[in-house]
């Protein structure tokens, strides 16, 4: 075991071999054959096989092919029969994974006509990903892309894609088409990522000193997302009514109110209830943390 975890391998009657250059090399050569099958992914037979090109294929081009990686990832992202099959084929949580690639490719463009085109892409993946997520058995998110493209922009390019590919006939299912539309190029939105999850309106957020984001909602919950990523990290319960506001306390504590009549101190990690101040016949509106660390609420 010491000369596995030591990177060497080898016994009595043979030569030690380094492992680590072994294992980079047939690492490597794998990665690059998962490249070419991802290139090749409409020949692949249905199943398992198919589904890891389909997943990591960007990012192989990416890492394998040098300069000509930027171009094949790029005809990849673009290719509205592949955008078809990868969301119908892998789960909802691949979605992010696909944000994720237009992000990394975008991030390594030049900068150019050919860069500019190339981020309405990563736009349009990236302000309706909480949509795309949306697709069931019934009406799987391959179903909501070619809505939402169709839908896009008079000269958008993925609207183009869309309707290219509606062309050449691959559409097997009956949809409603809206003929209205933004005319002309539809420009990246503003918003970077919505944060979906709760079951009522949003009440409040606060960005907390470590970075993650603290939210309130009239479904009795606060939650906690990744300031980064947008991701949901957790679901602070306990409180029997809408919470109407939440700070952070000056020692790392939260601490939140509610249409309950009560205020809960949690921890300030992981947003469990530590104490509940009771005492309030109504409604809780506001708090504060005075100067001497006492609370007004």
């Amino acid at each position: 075991m010491r000369d596995y975890l030591g990177g060497r391998l080898g016994s009595a009657d043979q030569p030690v071999i380094p492992l680590a250059p072994v294992l980079a090399g047939t690492l490597r050569e794998a990665e690059a054959r998962l490249c070419r099958l991802a290139a090749a992914w409409r020949t692949l037979p249905p199943g398992w096989l198919c589904l890891h090109p389909f997943r990591w294929g960007v990012r192989y081009a990416l890492r394998w092919q040098g300069a000509a990686g930027l171009e094949a990832a790029g005809r990849r992202l673009t290719d509205f029969a592949i955008l078809q099959a990868f969301t119908a084929e892998l789960p909802d949580r691949a979605i992010h994974e696909l944000v994720a690639d237009y992000e990394t490719l975008l991030a390594r463009l030049p900068a150019g006509a050919e860069r500019g085109e190339f981020r309405l892409w990563e736009a349009f993946f990236r302000e309706r990903e909480h949509i795309l997520r949306r697709g069931d058995e019934r009406w799987p998110a391959s179903r909501n892309l070619l809505q939402l493209a169709v839908e896009h922009a008079d000269d958008s390019p993925v609207s183009r894609a869309a309707e290219a590919w509606l062309s050449a006939g691959h559409c097997h299912w009956v949809w409603l088409r809206n003929p209205q539309r933004v005319a002309g190029v539809m420009p990246p939105d503003p918003c970077l990522q919505v944060l979906e999850g709760h079951a009522n309106g949003v009440h409040g957020a606060l960005v907390l000193a470590d970075g993650r984001i603290l939210s309130w909602s009239g479904d009795n919950t606060l939650r906690l997302w990744d300031g980064s990523s947008g991701a949901p990290l957790a679901i602070l319960g306990e409180h029997t009514n809408e919470v109407n506001g939440a700070l952070a306390l000056a020692d790392g504590r939260l601490l939140s109110w509610s249409a309950d009549d009560n205020l809960h101190l949690r921890d300030g990690r992981s947003g469990v209830t530590t104490a509940i101040l009771a005492g309030h016949t109504h409604w809780v509106a506001g708090a504060r943390e005075l100067a001497d660390g006492r609370l007004l609420s």
